[in-house]
């Protein structure tokens, strides 16, 4: 266990399945069960799996020296303990009209109490159109859970989501497919305490897909443990993604997304993050990476505090390449390859806060703590190094204020909200939604939150477990919202995001950059449609 992380075996849940995933040194990932945009589409997800690991590699092409393929021994096959399953064929279900016993529904109406359920069966992909199950254009809620479906290689997914809204994925098991579980065009969908291994792409693939919750997985032995394309809003929360040829977790063109309590451990590299923003990395552990641990390109303003990063093989435990104004911080770098342990080429990134905050810990730091204060230089120890811990001497990249010991992880909850829309006049009512706010010792249900809109300082509600509330601002300006939230043992966590108010509403524009690569995944789509009808 990488000192620094409290261990996921030590935790205690109050629902759900346990899994463990055994890997080298003892160490034991320990996953847990917890509990769009609709558009004229007539699509189903075929090729976008290759086409967005396309994505990755053109991203790649900035890694200079890295191998994509990782020196790693034979992939071993992970054990499920699964239920019994029943043989079924692929199933392929393009509307609500055909949400029937024949398609491979076994129960349910379609409501929240009582939704949808496709569950048991055995799925042998290989003959799939497109893969061992594709839903699309659906909006009641369903439930696909406790299947197996495998061996849809070379071309076919085993899971494929298009066009879907209150959709949850779980305990299920999808392997030796092109794409373990894929979500393309979806919203507000669940995909929990599953297992995809030994998929030719990714693990689990998140496609122009918001407020994805992906948790409590184990994704091993892929290209991609799990890949997040376009994907704002969502979270990536205790899943353990290793053993994976390219990256554990990739995540690109994502903003406002968690990143919270993962393994990423024996992938070419744990974490790649490009052109991706105000995005929160903590409390995770990336360890044992080939390659690189956290690779950050050409993203901004994201905040990496609380992770144990160490023991990579053949680089810098964290590089941030053409990427600033990212904070990172709290976090323990521990025996990476190379020294100093980080890399950064713009100079504009911060890697401390404040005195008496300070900085991350580093296992090569050789200064002292002999004196304190900002400057380092009256009074006695403080437990900060006396003199910075250089990254790049010539842009005068340092932790100003390194850790002399290791810093030892809170348990407090993850607070996350996004608001809708982002930006308004005084007659709107904008939404905020909490419910992604996470804790691992709480039903996100149970959880109390409250407000502070106006970010004066004074919460402007009480405490409350509902998760979602709307709010209309009486004068122009930007407000700093920050939300609070309280978990069992009166822990809490916070978050804070901008909200503009003006006098006339502004409209939002998308931008014309759209990756080519994007496009023609959207294009792959249309045209394998287009041959069946």
């Amino acid at each position: 266990m990488v000192e620094g992380v409290a261990s996921k075996s030590s935790m205690s849940f109050e629902h759900g399945t346990v899994r463990e995933l055994g890997s080298c040194d003892g160490k034991t990932g320990r996953i847990h069960s917890d509990s769009l945009r609709p558009t004229s589409h007539k699509k189903r997800f075929i090729q976008s799996a290759a086409i967005a690991l396309a994505l990755i590699m053109v991203a790649g092409a900035g890694l200079g020296v890295f191998s994509l393929v990782k020196k790693s021994p034979d992939k071993e096959k992970v054990s499920l303990a699964a239920p019994m399953f029943m043989t079924h064929s692929p199933i392929l279900i393009e509307d609500e009209a055909a949400l029937t016993t024949a398609d491979g529904v076994t129960g349910g109406d379609g409501t929240l109490v009582n939704p949808f359920v496709i569950e048991g069966w055995d799925i042998n992909a290989s003959g799939a159109t497109a893969a061992g199950i594709a839903i699309s254009n659906i909006t009641s809620h369903l439930v696909i859970r406790n299947v197996n479906v495998h061996s849809g290689l070379p071309g076919n997914l085993g899971i494929a989501l298009v066009n879907l809204t209150n959709c949850t994925v779980e305990h299920s098991h999808s392997s030796y497919n092109a794409a373990g579980i894929g979500a393309l065009m979806c919203d507000h969908i669940v995909i929990q305490n599953n297992t995809v291994e030994n998929n030719d792409l990714e693990g689990i693939l998140i496609f122009d897909t918001d407020y994805a919750r992906v948790a409590h997985n184990i994704a091993v032995n892929s290209g991609i443990g799990v890949a997040l394309f376009d994907a704002h809003g969502s979270s990536v929360v205790d899943n353990a993604m290793t053993n994976n040829n390219f990256a554990g977790l990739a995540v690109q063109y994502s903003n406002l997304t968690t990143v919270s309590e993962n393994i990423m451990d024996n992938n070419s590299i744990g974490l790649l993050m490009t052109q991706s923003e105000w995005n929160h990395i903590d409390k995770n552990e990336v360890v044992r990476n080939w390659n690189t641990g956290v690779y950050l390109m050409y993203s901004h303003n994201n905040t990496l505090f609380s992770n144990a990063i160490a023991d990579t093989l053949g680089g810098y435990g964290a590089t941030l390449m053409l990427s600033t104004n990212n904070t990172i911080y709290h976090n323990n770098f521990l025996d990476n390859f190379l020294s100093p342990q980080a890399s950064d080429d713009s100079g504009l990134n911060h890697w401390n806060l404040s005195y008496p905050t300070g900085g991350n810990y580093w296992s090569d730091y050789t200064g002292s703590d002999s004196f304190g204060g900002s400057d380092q230089n009256t009074g006695g120890p403080d437990g900060l190094g006396d003199t910075p811990y250089d990254i790049d001497s010539t842009l005068t990249v340092r932790d100003n204020y390194p850790q002399m010991m290791k810093v030892v992880y809170d348990n407090t909850p993850t607070a996350f909200f996004t608001v809708t829309p982002a930006s308004g006049t005084v007659s709107t009512a904008f939404t905020f939604n909490a419910s992604l706010t996470w804790d691992p010792d709480n039903l996100t249900s149970d959880l109390k939150i409250r407000w502070d809109f106006n970010g004066d300082g004074t919460w402007d509600t009480v405490w409350s477990t509902d998760k979602i509330v709307q709010h209309t601002y009486t004068q122009v300006g930007e407000y700093n919202v920050t939300m609070e939230v309280m978990a069992t043992q009166n822990r809490t966590g916070n978050m804070t995001w901008p909200v503009e108010v003006d006098l006339v509403a502004i409209p939002e524009f998308t931008s014309l950059l759209v990756p080519i690569c994007s496009m023609i995944a959207i294009f792959l789509v249309i045209a394998r449609l287009g041959k069946r009808r």
